[in-house]
């Protein structure tokens, strides 16, 4: 299938073009073939998506996609494929085999995707992802940066001086203890949760970029809450979760950003917990340990950690 609102043309001569389907995909990005100017990534409201439990009935737009997936494995994630299209999810949202409906909105670089599990019926995504294609080429230069990049022999500075690729997502004159990490959850093998202060001191506190990166995904995820998640080349990938809002009232999927660029305000959205900040770390479908981040040679849970980040103002909205 094709999505189908005007994403790809297809013809005969592209199909004799095409040898596999990244690049075939990449070719219709760079040469311009999009039927029409399609509306921006923001036309979803997630936020009125994730506050009526996924109830539709009020959009103006039909969507582009809707059909019933069933999850399956990639590494350490699940997922699924359709109309060319790979989303893949942390194992929080659901079991390999389990069945889910899934509604898509396709835009220009970017779709919104909103699914739903079947047994009990309830919302449990409503996020904006964006192409495979369309990040092969904006990380292009990502990818040649990072190379062969090892985070973890980012040891030995713990000064302000700190120049890791890497850091905490979190202002540097607020300290924050790890206060769960290894196994902690279903999510990911290594999953970090930092704190400020005791209960709800942390609400409102700013949640950063850890790397400068492209965001890939910005929205709401069940377990996770608002959330971001920012490709850094080389396979590296990370997601900061619980989010105060809609993230993307100040960042976009498609943003090239800047280590420290604010990502959104810290929360508790996702679960019955008090306001913190969640962070995975990635290497493609493998979960990674923070070793290395903010020039911390080992990190242990209980610590307190300085970010060392310098803050940088989001692209839209004011924090």
């Amino acid at each position: 299938r094709i999505p189908k609102k005007g994403i790809i043309m297809k013809t005969q001569v592209l199909l004799v073009i095409c040898i596999a389907v990244v690049p075939c995909l990449a070719f219709h990005v760079t040469s311009g073939l999009y039927q029409e100017s399609l509306q921006d990534s923001g036309d979803i409201d997630l936020a009125q998506v994730v506050e009526s439990n996924g109830d539709l009935k009020q959009m103006e737009r039909k969507p582009d996609f809707d059909e019933i997936v069933q999850w399956q494995s990639y590494g350490q994630l699940i997922g699924f494929e359709r109309d060319d299209i790979l989303s893949q999810y942390p194992p929080i949202l659901g079991e390999v085999g389990q069945r889910v409906r899934v509604i898509r909105y396709y835009h220009q670089e970017a779709y919104t995707e909103i699914i739903f599990s079947l047994k009990p019926w309830q919302l449990i995504a409503a996020n904006k992802l964006i192409y495979r294609w369309v990040l092969s080429e904006k990380a292009a230069e990502l990818d040649k940066e990072m190379g062969e990049y090892d985070p973890s022999v980012e040891t030995g500075a713990t000064t302000a001086a700190c120049s890791s690729k890497f850091k905490f997502p979190y202002q540097n004159e607020l300290p924050n203890k790890l206060t769960s990490y290894e196994k902690h959850c279903k999510c990911a093998q290594w999953a970090g949760d930092f704190n400020y202060g005791g209960g709800n001191d942390d609400c409102w506190l700013a949640v950063l970029n850890p790397a400068r990166g492209i965001v890939i995904s910005s929205g709401w995820i069940n377990g996770y809450g608002w959330q971001v998640q920012m490709y850094h080349g080389s396979s590296y990938w990370t997601l900061v979760a619980h989010g105060m809002t809609d993230p993307n009232s100040f960042v976009r999927v498609g943003d090239d950003l800047l280590q420290g660029t604010f990502l959104m305000n810290r929360g508790a959205s996702g679960g019955d917990w008090t306001c913190h900040t969640h962070l995975e770390f990635w290497k493609g479908q493998t979960s990674k340990p923070l070793d290395g981040f903010s020039c911390y040679s080992s990190v242990q849970k209980g610590g307190t950690y300085q970010s060392f980040q310098v803050y940088v103002a989001p692209p839209r909205g004011n924090p």
